[in-house]
């Protein structure tokens, strides 16, 4: 599967995890992965235009450590962002983002992690005289 249609698929399944979430589905939760984001930590602040390195895993009761495949990475404000364990995104919008990191087993249960970190404009270049 091409790393655009997967991208696809896991926000389609994103949606439905939130979706779930919000009405008190249960079945949701039953034997979801264990999501862990790594890097960055939460609330970190960064500059538009910076390389920010995300790095994440995930381990499902039943699969064990899941395939770097099987996670995606999605913000609220630019949407996804790109499949894998690890991944250098520099073209983040300047606002705050909840980061999530989707992770889908081998029966196709979803679990996540998220984290907000800012993004602001970057500093005007200084002219040195």
């Amino acid at each position: 599967m091409s790393p655009t249609v997967r991208v696809a698929a896991l926000t389609v399944g994103l949606a439905v995890v939130l979706t779930a979430a919000a009405c008190g589905d249960p079945t949701v939760q039953s034997a979801a992965p264990n999501v862990f984001i790594d890097q960055p930590s939460d609330t970190l602040g960064f500059f538009q235009g910076e390389s920010i390195t995300f790095r994440g895993h995930a381990v499902d009761p039943e699969d064990g450590p899941l395939p770097s495949g099987s996670l995606g990475w999605f913000s609220d404000v630019d949407g996804a962002l790109g499949v894998g364990s690890q991944i250098v995104v520099s073209d983040l919008s300047s606002a705050w983002h909840r980061i999530t990191l989707l992770a889908e087993d081998s029966d196709g249960v979803l679990g996540s992690a998220s984290i907000r970190i800012v993004v602001q404009p970057a500093p005007a270049s200084v002219i040195e005289r």
